[in-house]
């Protein structure tokens, strides 16, 4: 990107992020947009930091990992269970086009950085929530892991014969997939804003991300159930 962009040029360099998000998900959404030049600050919690900072592989001591999805950002680390760290974060709310959390549903709210409190502060912020379920439903206060996530979707499933477990699957389809719509959520509600000034608050559930992902690789059994009975047991029935 940056060898076809002069410096400066680059399609996000004027939009400014705060991300609260920890681990992969939201970390890898808001490291695509700051490859495409968004200035990101990274918030981590004062004495652990992101957790993914301690995730194998290492290179001189440090994450690979979590280099990986968190290069080209700025950072800092904050207390939001104290005044002082959460009258910084506000002024980070203030400043920022975009935020970005993946609390459990709720703790944003304890944490006073949800969406409420950082409309109240900007009115044109783009807020992007992700969590395992969303942050409304039955399963809305279920942790949602990658592998729970690619296990309900369909994804993550015994062999044909049923016969045997299924192995430990080589990516994390559900985080990716979730971090993924999240920055196209982002980047389509930046665009809106540019015609009505309005901000938007966007609710990204892993699985539903990867439902969507996996449309054709589901269509087998997504086939079986929608038959009309007409279709044979391979046929579409819609």
């Amino acid at each position: 990107m940056t060898d076809r962009y002069p410096s400066g040029t680059l399609p996000l360099a004027d939009v400014k992020i705060v991300d609260f998000s920890r681990l992969l998900p939201g970390p890898w959404a808001t490291e695509m947009l700051a490859d495409l030049g968004a200035d990101v600050i990274k918030v981590e919690q004062v004495g652990l930091g992101d957790p993914s900072r301690y995730n194998p592989p290492s290179y001189r001591d440090e994450s690979v990992y979590f280099h990986s999805v968190n290069a080209g950002k700025r950072g800092i680390a904050l207390d939001l269970s104290k005044a002082d760290g959460v009258e910084v974060a506000h002024k980070l709310l203030a400043w920022a086009d975009v935020a970005v959390e993946s609390f459990r549903p709720q703790v944003a709210r304890k944490l006073q950085v949800d969406y409420d409190t950082a409309k109240r502060i900007n009115p044109g912020i783009i807020y992007c929530s992700i969590s395992g379920f969303g942050q409304q439903g039955p399963l809305a206060d279920v942790p949602g892991h990658d592998l729970v996530i690619q296990a309900m979707s369909g994804i993550l499933k015994p062999h044909q014969d049923g016969t045997a477990a299924p192995g430990m699957p080589p990516f994390q389809a559900g985080d990716l997939a979730a971090a993924n719509m999240a920055a196209i959520g982002i980047l389509a509600a930046l665009r809106r804003r540019d015609k009505t000034g309005e901000g938007a608050n966007l609710d990204i559930a892993l699985l539903d991300s990867l439902m969507a992902m996996s449309n054709i690789s589901l269509l087998p059994g997504l086939s079986r159930h929608a038959g009309d009975g007409r279709t044979g047991s391979g046929g579409v029935g819609w």
